[in-house]
């Protein structure tokens, strides 16, 4: 979790995207971190961050029914500090806690829509992603997971966090 840390420290990660956590996939936990950073004094400056709650497929991921206990003691999710940008601010009008998400652009498989999605919002480039995809929202959404383990690589190069990639595919000797 150092390297979260190492890469909110740099700023934020993406345009909408402000700070990114990692969080155990239950709704208690993603609860507590939504109260958590209602709190943190740098946070304060954000508007409406007091409304700050998961957003709909993070509350839909994180349902009691939805995944095993072990599966929830074990892993954990990585969310992002979603801001209020002016063009969305009429429909969505505080910051919100939420999985890495977008619209699958022409052309476009769904996983590479995700690994788009995830490059973009998040900074991070997974060579392993898993499905099938878990789906959210009544079939509006599709979630891809990636585990990562005690001995999977990850690298930053470039204010990116590389997934599973030999240092030898990123040019690193």
């Amino acid at each position: 979790m150092a390297i979260i840390q190492a890469m909110n420290e740099a700023g934020a990660v993406s345009r909408e995207v402000l700070q990114l956590y990692c969080v155990r996939p239950t709704r208690d936990a993603t609860r507590a971190l939504s109260l958590e950073l209602q709190q943190d004094a740098a946070l304060q400056h954000l508007e409406q961050v007091k409304k700050l709650k998961p957003n709909n497929s993070l509350r839909d991921l994180t349902a009691p029914w939805r995944l095993h206990p072990e599966f929830c003691t074990r892993y954990y999710l990585l969310v992002g500090l979603e801001t209020v940008s002016e063009e969305l601010k009429d429909r969505y009008p505080h910051p919100n806690l939420t999985l890495q998400a977008g619209k699958i652009e022409e052309g476009e498989s769904p996983l590479e829509a995700a690994k788009r999605e995830l490059y973009e919002e998040a900074r991070i480039c997974c060579k392993h992603v898993a499905g099938p995809p878990v789906t959210l929202m009544s079939k509006g959404m599709f979630m891809y997971y990636a585990f990562v383990e005690r001995d999977t690589t990850l690298h930053m190069v470039n204010d990116t966090l590389y997934i599973g990639y030999a240092p030898l595919e990123l040019g690193i000797q």
